[in-house]
Parts: structure tokens; C-alpha cells; sequence
């Protein structure tokens, strides 16, 4: 079942770091949204690591050669 904030070897994982206070800094320098309970435990939000996935091509358009130049 998916969880709405990561779990703490998740944060670790993320930031390689295990003292909140250089997990914080390192989420705030990245603009990784998360919150701060009254205890300093962070809660980091999953959902911004989920991917939507595309159903466009966002390949760029191949250009054909203007053969009207030569």
C-alpha cells in the first residue's frame, strides 16, 4: 500500500543523510517539499517523487532536408 510521505530509509536514501537537521537543508536546497512535526520528525511527501506518465511523443519533430536549396 502506498504511503503519503516517505518512510525514514526513504528520506536516508534521498538526501544520504540520517541527522534531520542536514536532511532538512538538503530537501530546502533541492525545493523538495516536506513537513516538520513538533518533534523535528520530517514528513516527506511521496507524491512528488511519483511519475505521470506520458501519452504525447514529446520527441522533437525530425526535419526533412529542403531539397528546394540545392
Amino acid at each position: 500500500m502506498a504511503t503519503a510521505f516517505l518512510d525514514d530509509d526513504e528520506v536516508y536514501i534521498l538526501t544520504g543523510y540520517k541527522k534531520p537537521k542536514l536532511q532538512k537543508a538538503w530537501l530546502a536546497r533541492l525545493n523538495i517539499p516536506f513537513e516538520e512535526n513538533a518533534k523535528g520528525k520530517l514528513a516527506v511527501y511521496s507524491s512528488h517523487f511519483q511519475a505521470i506518465p506520458s501519452t504525447s511523443n514529446n520527441k522533437p519533430a525530425e526535419e526533412e532536408p529542403n531539397f528546394g536549396y540545392i
